[in-house]
């Protein structure tokens, strides 16, 4: 059975999905005067094609259910009861944690557990779901961390760099990277962007991010976490290319099934 299509050998017996991925709204939400948690995910309806088995994994992984021993399975569909455990599980480390460090007293400042899994584009040829965690345990401030990934719906293939961009693309990629930097950190030169990164000498080989690229209703979306590569005042520095670009950016063979000719 066909599940996950990592490259670009299986081209044949692709299944189609014109119609919009339906989902269901799970939520779990838990707070007293110690802790808060808060859990929303898009959950796919679907139980059977390969693509909701894609998106369940994705889910699992940010829901890390293996890890809290909420499940073994890391595709199985997402219901209440799983994501309840999830919450409960995370709710119990915090109080945990929070008795550790401050015995019975109250922290100044709840300690926070929140995740959104939301389904943030789809057409008839791909889906893309976000994931947004954000954590406080104490300290100056808390940590959010993006995670998106895009399917090809034919094909059953996640876009990434790798696999989905030709090496001219990459080159492009790289040089409107450069340009969308300095519109997000609102510069003008190449010697103002380099003073706004860390660790980046050279503004025409500036590394991509460590997250797949994804594809929204603006366009094709790179996204940096934070610290990655400038400061945390800086936030999570976003570059959004047209769709009008992603095309050319592509390879041939798969072009057609993420941005489709008109």
């Amino acid at each position: 059975m066909r599940r996950f299509l990592p490259g670009l050998a299986l081209m044949m017996g692709t299944q189609v999905f014109a119609n919009p991925i339906e989902t269901n709204t799970v939520t779990y939400q838990l707070a007293n005067d110690y802790a808060e948690c808060e859990i929303l995910v898009d959950a796919p309806v679907d139980t059977e094609s390969d693509i909701a088995w894609n998106l369940n994994n994705f889910i699992h992984e940010n829901l890390q259910t293996v890890k809290l021993g909420v499940s073994d399975n890391v595709a199985s569909p997402i219901t209440q009861a799983m994501v309840d455990q999830c919450g409960k599980k995370r709710m119990a480390e915090m109080m945990a944690n929070i008795k550790e460090i401050y015995g019975g007293e109250k922290p100044n400042a709840p300690h926070m557990y929140k995740t959104e899994i939301r389904k943030e584009f789809d057409n008839n040829n791909l889906v893309t779901y976000t994931a947004t965690i954000f954590t406080y345990d104490g300290g100056a401030h808390g940590m959010t961390q993006s995670t998106s990934v895009t399917y090809s719906k034919d094909l059953v293939m996640r876009l990434s760099y790798d696999n989905a961009f030709s090496p001219e693309g990459l080159k492009a990629l790289k040089q409107a990277l450069r340009e969308g930097l300095k519109k997000y950190f609102e510069v003008t030169t190449d010697q103002e962007l380099i003073g706004m990164l860390n660790g980046v000498d050279d503004p025409y080989d500036l590394p991509l991010p460590g997250g797949d690229p994804f594809i929204t209703q603006q366009g094709l979306v790179l996204r940096y976490a934070p610290y990655e590569i400038a400061p945390y005042s800086a936030g999570m520095p976003t570059v959004t290319i047209p769709w009008t670009k992603i095309r050319s950016l592509l390879r041939p063979i798969v072009a057609d099934d993420f941005v489709p000719a008109k």
